[in-house]
């Protein structure tokens, strides 16, 4: 993972992504108790990763993911590339970061970028690696602009014209 992700923060995105879940059908107090619940266990994944105790955190971490937390799938994606707690999975992780840099998760854009600049577990691609460190970039993110003044200096003008499309047609997918 390429920023670490701080415990205090990490709260306040779960709290944030549990409260965006809210189901206007769902009893409030059930659903407070659920999202309690999810903090807590969250934060049981958060707790046996920075252990490095990972086959804990994975399984944890993927009981949670189902509710399309990007900063999960993040976790789980850099845990298959490293191989912390599962075999490593350059694939498997490239997959997990997808879906969360579909939903615009910075972190993820990021990691998946340099996947593609580098043709780890995906083809090399630097339309792809434009299209990520793009939208990255266009979120403030410094080292993206670097990296894509980088892939650009690498890139035809009909590669830089195709990724650019790319870039405007893109829209995040929440879940």
């Amino acid at each position: 993972m390429r920023k670490s992700v701080h415990v205090l923060s990490a709260l306040v995105l779960m709290l944030a992504a549990a409260f965006s879940c809210a189901d206007e059908a769902v009893d409030p107090a059930a659903q407070m108790e659920d999202q309690e619940d999810y903090v807590t266990v969250f934060y049981r994944g958060l707790s046996a990763y920075e252990r490095q105790d990972f086959t804990t955190a994975l399984s944890i971490f993927t009981s949670l993911v189902k509710r399309g937390d990007p900063m999960l799938q993040l976790y789980i994606g850099s845990m298959y590339e490293r191989g912390e707690g599962v075999a490593e999975d350059a694939e498997e992780a490239a997959r997990w970061y997808r879906l969360a840099a579909d939903q615009g998760y910075v972190d993820a854009q990021l990691n998946l970028a340099e996947m593609y600049f580098n043709g780890k577990g995906v083809a090399r691609d630097h339309v792809q690696a434009y299209k990520w460190w793009s939208l990255a970039a266009a979120q403030g993110d410094d080292s993206a602009r670097e990296s894509l003044a980088l892939v650009t200096r690498q890139m035809t003008p009909a590669q830089i014209d195709a990724a650019q499309k790319l870039v405007a047609q893109w829209q995040p997918n929440k879940p």
